[in-house]
C-alpha cells in the first residue's frame, strides 16, 4: 500500500488545457489548511479481489500532509516539508523517504489531490468536461517520466470548487488503486505538531529512494 500511496500515449497538453491545472492549484489555495476524509480501495485485476481502507488527511497550505489510516488498521504517512515517513505500528516498521520535498514521488503524491506541479510531471491525455448532472471534470494523465507501478492517473474534479473528488491509479498490470475524498473541512490553522514525527525506539527502519537512481548518481 505504501507504493500505491506515494505513486499515483505521452501527449503534451496545449496552453488551453493547462488552465485546468491552474484552477486546481487555486482551488486548494482557497481551501487552505484542511481535514479531508478518504476511502482507498485496491483491486487486483488478476485475482479479482478488492481491499479497502479509510481515514483522514490533514493538508497544510504550505505543502505538509499527514494521512491517518484508521480502518481496518492504524497507519500513518507524514510529510513534514523535508522528509516523509510511512509508519506501520502493527509491523513495528517505518519507511523513511529522505529529501522527499520536490522529488517526483512527492509530486505524484500531490497529484492524488491536485497539489504540486501537475503540468510539470504529467501529460494531460484527455479531458472530459463536466455535465449538469454530475458536475465533475475528468482528467486522464500519464507520467512524463517513468514511475514504478504507475501507468496512468485519472482525476475527478469538482467543477465548482476545483478540488479532487476521486483519484484512480492504474499500474501496467491493470491493478487499480482508487482514492475518494469527501467531507472537505476547512481548518483555520492546523497545529504544526500534526506533521511532527519521531521514529519510535525498537522499530525496523527501511530507507527508500525519493529520487530516481539516475538523479542520485554522481557525474
Amino acid at each position: 500500500m505504501c507504493t500505491a500511496l506515494i505513486l499515483v500515449l505521452s501527449l503534451s497538453a496545449s496552453n488551453g488545457d493547462t488552465d485546468i491545472f491552474t484552477k486546481i492549484t487555486h482551488g486548494y489555495k482557497n481551501l487552505g489548511d484542511a481535514q479531508v476524509h478518504f476511502q482507498q480501495s485496491y483491486t487486483d485485476a488478476l485475482r479479482g479481489t478488492k481491499r479497502s481502507e479509510q481515514g483522514e488527511i490533514y493538508l497544510s497550505n504550505n505543502g505538509k500532509v499527514r494521512w491517518v489510516y484508521r480502518d481496518p488498521v492504524r497507519k500513518d504517512f507524514i510529510f513534514n516539508g523535508t522528509h516523509a515517513y510511512f509508519y506501520e505500528p502493527d509491523f513495528a516498521q517505518v519507511t523513511l523517504f529522505e529529501n522527499f520535498a520536490g522529488s517526483p514521488l512527492a509530486q505524484t503524491l500531490g497529484a492524488l489531490w491536485g497539489q504540486g506541479q501537475l503540468e510539470k510531471h504529467f501529460s494531460l491525455t484527455k479531458i472530459t468536461p463536466a455535465t449538469a448532472k454530475d458536475g465533475v471534470i475528468v482528467l486522464e494523465l500519464s507520467p512524463k517520466e517513468a514511475l514504478s507501478g504507475v501507468q496512468s492517473v485519472e482525476l475527478h474534479i469538482d467543477a465548482e470548487k476545483f478540488l479532487v473528488k476521486q483519484s484512480k491509479l492504474l499500474d501496467p498490470l491493470g491493478n487499480a488503486t482508487v482514492y475518494e475524498f469527501k467531507k472537505f473541512k476547512k481548518v483555520k490553522s492546523l497545529k504544526n505538531d500534526i506533521f511532527d514525527f519521531t521514529i519510535p525506539e525498537g522499530v525496523n527502519v527501511l530507507r527508500a529512494q525519493s529520487q530516481p537512481e539516475s538523479a542520485t548518481e554522481k557525474p
